[in-house]
């Protein structure tokens, strides 16, 4: 269990500036609660998983939050699609290079979004496959492990299970 000392910082720029009051909401609630790393999923049988309702805005607002404020964090973001998985790690690279005012991207070096192994170059889109991994050989993934922020598909997120 994590407890927050205080509000978060701000980490997204003026990405948190589009956030809603929902949005706002359940990133604070997620900072300032008690709460573990494995939290229940954003869209859910019971929220609704309908377009336009906050669910990317406030999955990124929160990975951002976290990977801003708790430095030794590690952080896995599993998707039930490849565009969904694509948008968030698109999403999680425009604002934190809008956070970090830093064009060349301020996660490198911090996120891997991992992909199937049989998933073809050309179907990922051009602005992140510099932060793209295939989840081919043990040693793509163990150099996936090393990044602080992955994110993948819930099927692919368990080949991650082969590195321990």
């Amino acid at each position: 269990m994590v407890h927050a000392q205080s509000e978060p910082r701000a980490a997204a720029g003026d990405h948190q500036n589009r956030a809603g009051r929902g949005e706002t909401a359940a990133v604070r609630y997620l900072w300032t609660s008690r709460y573990s790393w494995k939290q229940p999923p954003v869209a859910s049988p019971h929220r609704g998983c309908f377009a336009g309702t906050g669910k990317t805005v406030t999955v990124v607002e929160s990975v951002l939050q976290i990977f801003v404020n708790l430095p030794h964090s590690r952080i896995l973001v599993a998707t039930p699609s490849n565009s969904s998985a694509d948008l968030i790690a698109q999403r999680l690279v425009v604002a934190a290079a809008g956070a970090m005012n830093d064009s060349s991207g301020g996660l490198r070096g911090h996120l891997a979004r991992l992909n199937a192994f049989q998933r073809r170059e050309e179907s990922v889109p051009e602005d992140i496959r510099d932060f793209c991994f295939a989840s081919d050989t043990i040693d793509s993934l163990r150099n996936v492990v090393r990044h602080r922020i992955i994110v993948a598909t819930c099927s692919t997120a368990g080949t991650l299970y082969k590195v321990n």
